[in-house]
């Protein structure tokens, strides 16, 4: 199993990518992760730095799965 390290940028370019692909407007994605559609708008146009919460909230409502691996 390989291991994939991304930045925030490259998750959230990933999060507007998958979005699209199913045709979700900002609001629909929103809702399924119970988050403001502004909230969501704000993420995907680089106006906030979204917390590690939050972008997670945001892939599973996609359906994308991820985890987090802390090194020393």
């Amino acid at each position: 199993m390989s291991t994939l390290v991304m930045t925030k940028n490259q998750i959230v370019r990933r999060i507007v990518k998958a979005r699209k692909a199913k045709g979700w407007t900002t609001t629909a994605a929103a809702e399924k992760a119970k988050v403001s559609q502004p909230t969501w708008w704000r993420v995907e146009n680089a106006k906030v730095d979204p917390t590690w919460e939050l972008l997670f909230s945001m892939l599973k409502a996609l359906g994308i799965k991820a985890s987090v691996e802390l090194r020393e």
